[in-house]
């Protein structure tokens, strides 16, 4: 019982090192952090999260998009500069 315990422990503790170094790249990246919609070009406004993505910004916060021009919506990385609190 107590090997389990231990394995579980390590697989925690292993994805969370991932998650975390995952995010600073994900969010000093233009590419995930660009608010623009590539469709149309048109800028988007916020829409609400599904519970998905409600899940996953526990671990890299993430915004909701919609474009009211082509209707696509599309996820984005909050940027590092936008930190509440944040040194610039």
């Amino acid at each position: 019982m107590s090997i389990v315990i231990s394995i579980v422990i390590v697989v925690i503790v292993t994805l969370y090192l991932i998650a975390t170094t995952l995010r600073r790249p994900l969010r000093k990246s233009v590419r995930f952090t660009t608010v623009t919609c590539s469709e149309c070009g048109n800028t988007p406004h916020r829409i609400h999260r599904t519970t998905i993505i409600r899940w996953l910004s526990t671990i890299i916060p993430l915004r909701m998009f919609g474009c009211l021009k082509c209707k696509r919506t599309f996820v984005r990385v909050k940027p590092l500069n936008e930190q509440i609190g944040a040194v610039s």
